[in-house]
């Protein structure tokens, strides 16, 4: 008996060890606006948005509050989510309108959005979206290994290296070094070359050391690793649970995550060992369909079930100190996008509960929006002006001064509004 003991604590050392964290599940109970979940991204300010299948988008903020933005053409697919330099999202939809119409890539600046159809009506589908080290968004496609480049202007489109009539391009990448590489149905590229040909690639990621981990879909490679000159390939025989294998990320402390195509739920591998997780341990469901690091080295899964998070404590990242110098100090941050065109968002921090104001005056010192008139407790907050006045009507392009103040502390920042 003793000996059966010491042998079921011992196969279950693995997890006791490398399962340190907290796992925490969002449902559409929770405010979530749909419990299929495709995919994940983080804006400028520190928002997390999650696209969902048939139900759109969703904000959770750093404050915790869910915005739900359901597109008014009805429901919509989201394939994946790409953050600009002005912190628009950039969307690449499965349907709008109700009928099946990929052709769509979509932007969406908290409050409008701008449909482009860079394949001119070809019904190429777009799967996934880039981003190149000029800021410039790239959308792959599902036929004849297209991949369209938008540089603020114009779409041109790209027949990526090695691909052939039925190659999907299913993931765009730019490693550390800025350059951008292209998975897809055949291999891995980059826009003038050829680097594996042969594997059907679905994802990639780059680790610290600008290695470049990708998943296939293929029955001899599983996990795959190109460290600039060598190719190496991680199968069922170092621990993987299959080889169709779906997502990759790699968090704060170097460890390569991936998910399985079948309903595995996800692994980690440390560069030695492989160490699975499922529903048993805290995902909301074993299909999952992306992988997202976040800024703090919390890791989210977005799943068929709603979207997961493991705060790691292995991962030695701090909060508490950062939080406490913040809210030591009563605080306008400078807004952002700024200059901007339609809307903008601004962020505060209280140190203490108070009765404040934030309001918007032209350069004559008139009043033109109050955007809070509010008792808050101490917090960091942020809230979005749509570019009217207390009346709702658009004013004109200029300089304005934004004003927090409470009874004790005023502060100011100058925006610019460019119509």
């Amino acid at each position: 008996m003793n000996r059966l003991i010491i042998c079921l604590i011992f196969l279950c050392l693995p997890y006791c060890l490398f399962s340190q964290g907290i796992w925490k599940t969002y449902t559409r109970d929770d405010g979530l606006v749909g419990d299929t979940v495709s995919c994940i991204a983080q804006d400028k300010i520190g928002n997390l948005w999650f696209g969902t299948w048939y139900n759109g988008i969703s904000m959770l903020d750093t404050n915790g509050v869910w915005t739900n933005f359901v597109n008014t053409d009805s429901t919509v697919s989201i394939y994946d989510i790409e953050i600009d330099s002005l912190n628009n999202k950039w969307l690449a939809l499965a349907q709008r309108g109700g009928h099946f119409n990929g052709t769509y890539v979509v932007t969406f600046d908290d409050s409008s959005y701008t449909y482009y159809d860079p394949t001119e009506g070809a019904m190429f589908n777009p799967t996934c979206l880039g981003q190149d080290s000029a800021g410039h968004i790239w959308c792959g496609t599902n036929l004849y290994g297209m991949a369209f480049e938008f540089d603020g202007v114009n779409w041109y489109d790209y027949i990526v290296p090695g691909t052939g009539i039925y190659s999907m391009v299913s993931d765009i990448k730019i490693d550390r070094k800025g350059t951008l590489f292209f998975a897809h149905e055949r291999g891995i590229s980059t826009i003038d070359d050829i680097l594996l040909l042969g594997w059907w690639t679905l994802d990639i990621a780059f680790d610290k050391q600008n290695r470049m981990w990708f998943t296939t879909h293929s029955t001899t490679w599983g996990l795959g690793m190109f460290d600039g000159e060598n190719w190496f390939a991680y199968t069922e025989n170092d621990g993987l649970l299959e080889y169709y294998l779906n997502a990759v990320a790699v968090d704060s402390n170097n460890n390569i995550w991936i998910s399985y195509g079948n309903w595995l739920g996800v692994s980690k591998f440390d560069g030695k060992q492989f160490y699975h997780f499922n529903q048993e341990h805290g995902l909301a469901h074993d299909k999952v369909r992306d992988i997202y690091v976040d800024r703090k080295g919390d890791i989210w899964f977005a799943t068929r079930g709603g979207v997961s998070v493991l705060t790691d404590t292995t991962t030695g990242v701090k909060y508490s100190n950062k939080q406490n110098k913040i809210k030591k100090t009563f605080s306008l941050l400078q807004n952002y996008p700024n200059p901007f065109n339609s809307s903008t968002i601004f962020r505060y921090i209280l140190p203490q509960y108070s009765k404040i104001t934030l309001t918007i005056f032209n350069l004559k010192g008139e009043e033109v929006k109050t955007l809070v008139d509010d008792k808050q407790p101490a917090g960091s907050y942020q809230i979005l002006w749509d570019g009217k006045d207390n009346f709702g009507k658009e004013v004109s392009s200029s300089i304005y001064i934004a004003v927090l103040k409470n009874d004790d502390f005023r502060r100011t920042t100058k925006l610019t509004l460019i119509r």
